[in-house]
This record gives C-alpha cells, sequence and structure tokens, in this order.
C-alpha cells in the first residue's frame, strides 16, 4: 500500500498531533540530565500536526505537551487490538 508503514497502518501523521497517555521522559540509556522531563505535567504527543514543519510530520516523531494546556493541532487516536471482536447492540 503506498503510504502504509510496515504493519500496513496508513496516516499516523496528519491534521493534529496524536495525545499519548505516556508521561514524557527519557528513552533508556538517556545520557544527558533527566532533569528536563518534567514527569507527570507533561504527556507524550507524536505525529507532528498540519502546523508542523515536515520532519515532524511522520509516526515515530516525539515531542511533548503540558497536560493543562488546550492546543489547537492536538488529538487523539481512538484504537484497539486488531483480534478484539465488539459487540454492538442492534437499534
Amino acid at each position: 500500500m503506498n503510504g502504509a508503514n510496515e504493519f500496513g497502518v496508513l496516516d499516523l501523521a496528519g491534521n493534529v498531533w496524536e495525545w499519548i497517555n505516556t508521561d514524557i521522559g527519557p528513552y533508556s540509556g538517556y545520557a544527558d540530565d533527566p532533569s528536563y522531563f518534567p514527569s507527570r505535567f507533561r504527556k507524550v504527543i507524536r505525529g507532528g500536526s498540519f502546523m508542523s514543519s515536515g520532519a515532524c510530520a511522520r509516526g515515530a516523531f516525539r515531542g511533548d505537551a503540558a497536560v493543562n494546556q488546550l492546543y489547537i493541532d492536538v488529538g487523539f487516536r481512538c484504537a484497539r487490538d486488531a483480534g478484539t471482536v465488539v459487540d454492538v447492540p442492534d437499534s
């Protein structure tokens, strides 16, 4: 598929940064001062937005956002495991 990643997933970057429910923190093996990472007050965001440069517009790009601030270019993705069965009641 054109534009899909190695798992066949499309649209990881696009209109908004994706809000991830993970506190920002250093990757394992981080050599610099970890005090930059204010733990629970900032969350990870990924993927860039319509306001970002092209370098940020990829699913692996990691940024951070304050938990007590609104952003016009940050959203979230609703997802579930592919093997999960969801019962939808008849209307």
